[in-house]
C-alpha cells in the first residue's frame, strides 16, 4: 500500500509519460490491481498481456513473473548461454550453461560440472553448467 501511495504521489507531482522500458514493472503493478491510467499505459497493455503473466513485456530472466508461478518456463526449448569466465578465471575460460526442464544433462555424459534443480524460482527447471577452456580465435 505504501509503495502504491508513493508511486501515485510521484506521478501526480511530476507527471508520468509511459516508456516501454518500464513495461515489465508496470505490468506487475497492473496484475496487483493498479489502474493503467495511473501510468499512462492503457494503450500498451491488453488482457492477453496480463493473462500471460507479463511474459510478453518482461525480459526472460526477470524474476518477478517467475515468482507468481514458480514452475513457469521461459520457453519451450532449452535456454543455452555461453559467457566469458571472469574474476579469477583465466582468459581462455568460458561458462556453458543450459536451462531446461529435464533433470538429465543434454549431450555427452560428464560434459557438465554441475546439474541441479533451481531452488527459489523457476523451480520447474534445471541448470546444467560447466567451465571449459577454449583457444581464443580458434573454431572447433
Amino acid at each position: 500500500v505504501a509503495r502504491c501511495l508513493i508511486a501515485t504521489l510521484v506521478i501526480l507531482a511530476y507527471g508520468w509519460d509511459f516508456e516501454p522500458r518500464y513495461a515489465c514493472g508496470i505490468c506487475h503493478e497492473l496484475l496487483d490491481g493498479e489502474q493503467c491510467e495511473q501510468f499512462g499505459a492503457c494503450s500498451a497493455f491488453n488482457i492477453s498481456t496480463l493473462k500471460g503473466g507479463c511474459q510478453a513485456v518482461c525480459p526472460r530472466g526477470n524474476h518477478l513473473w517467475s515468482e507468481r508461478n514458480p514452475k513457469l518456463w521461459v520457453g519451450g526449448d532449452p535456454d543455452v548461454r555461453v559467457t566469458k569466465g571472469f574474476g579469477t578465471k583465466p582468459y581462455d575460460q568460458i561458462r556453458v550453461s543450459i536451462i531446461s526442464q529435464d533433470a538429465t544433462p543434454p549431450g555427452e555424459a560428464g560434459f557438465f560440472d554441475y546439474s541441479a534443480r533451481f531452488r527459489y524460482s523457476w523451480t520447474g527447471n534445471f541448470l546444467h553448467t560447466a567451465m571449459k577452456s577454449v583457444t581464443p580465435g580458434a573454431t572447433a
